[in-house]
């Protein structure tokens, strides 16, 4: 599927499941190749306090901060 958006969510019977393959399509794809920069808070040494940021976020939940991204780009 090209656009998620062609999936039709206004159908009678299949439109809770066209949303839903909208949501999966759009979230859960792979990243683009060839990014030239950080996309996540580990090891970004951007002056934004990006370690700051990571840093806080292994106080909460240790297991889950290193998936944490600065931008979202799919």
């Amino acid at each position: 599927m090209v656009d998620p958006l062609w999936f039709d969510e206004h159908h009678p019977e299949f439109g809770r499941m066209a949303e839903m393959g909208r949501i999966v399509r759009v979230g859960f794809v792979s990243n683009l190749p060839g990014l030239l920069f950080h996309r996540r808070f580990k090891g970004s040494k951007h002056p934004f306090c990006h370690e700051k940021v990571h840093e806080y976020a292994a106080t909460i939940h240790e297991d889950l901060v290193d998936n944490m991204d600065s931008c979202i780009i799919k």
